[in-house]
């Protein structure tokens, strides 16, 4: 019976419930507030090949491995986890909160109060989204997102598995739901997120007012629309 069936809410985080990407805005969030040089390098060689149009054709040649960002994501190489952790709190509180987007954790809060489990599906870092599910009521094991790699306590610079994106959200969703087992609904902003908007039963796409999605038209997702 479908009233027997758990309903999970899935929210992707980048520019759905905060207003911009967040990834490598934290590795840059990292560098200010330490003035690491390995940082700022791989963000000077990231700007250079993006610029020459380097980093766009490899996305278009290989979405899913994520090159730009994982070239970015090599500046976090030697920190220590609990260094990083106490960062990723600092990020949480004085960039991603207030960039919060209020119609769409608006909305969120309203599923929460008619009984539906709301589970991040994001290609954010999860040690920062840690702070966000804990404002918010949300279980820790319900954050399916990209993980650093520590080794001994100490960042790698690289993954911990598939970065969450695309395709690959599908898979961490399918190690932990049953598609034919839950009433679903997913928000996202983006058409990147088709697989994802696809696999729930109902998909909201999130964007900006000024913002149309002329492709959502042979789609027809819901929209939630919000103020710039």
């Amino acid at each position: 019976m479908q009233g027997s069936k758990e309903k999970i809410a899935l929210f992707d985080f980048c520019e759905t419930l905060v207003s911009f990407q967040t990834a490598d805005a934290f590795v840059r969030f990292v560098g200010e507030a330490t003035g690491s040089a390995r940082v700022s390098r791989m963000l000077r060689i990231h700007h250079f090949l993006d610029r020459k149009g380097i980093i766009g054709r490899l996305y278009k040649l290989f979405p899913e491995s994520s090159p730009g960002k994982r070239l970015v994501a090599r500046g976090l190489k030697g920190f220590r986890e609990d260094a990083l952790d106490e960062l990723a709190g600092r990020y949480y509180a004085q960039r991603l909160r207030p960039a919060l987007i209020p119609e769409v954790v608006g909305r969120l809060r309203s599923l929460q109060r008619d009984g539906w489990r709301i589970v991040l599906v994001s290609g954010a870092y999860d040690n920062y989204l840690r702070f966000f599910a804990r404002e918010y009521g949300i279980a820790q094991d319900d954050i399916l997102a990209t993980h650093l790699r520590f080794r001994k306590g100490v960042c790698t610079g690289t993954f911990d598995g598939k970065d969450c994106m695309y395709g690959n959200k599908i898979d961490y969703l399918e190690r932990r739901f049953s598609r034919e087992a839950c009433e679903s609904m997913a928000f996202s902003d983006s058409a990147s997120d088709l697989p994802l908007l696809r696999w729930a039963d109902r998909g909201v796409l999130v964007r900006r007012r000024s913002r149309p999605a002329p492709w959502n038209a042979q789609y027809g997702f819901t929209e939630l629309i919000w103020e710039d």
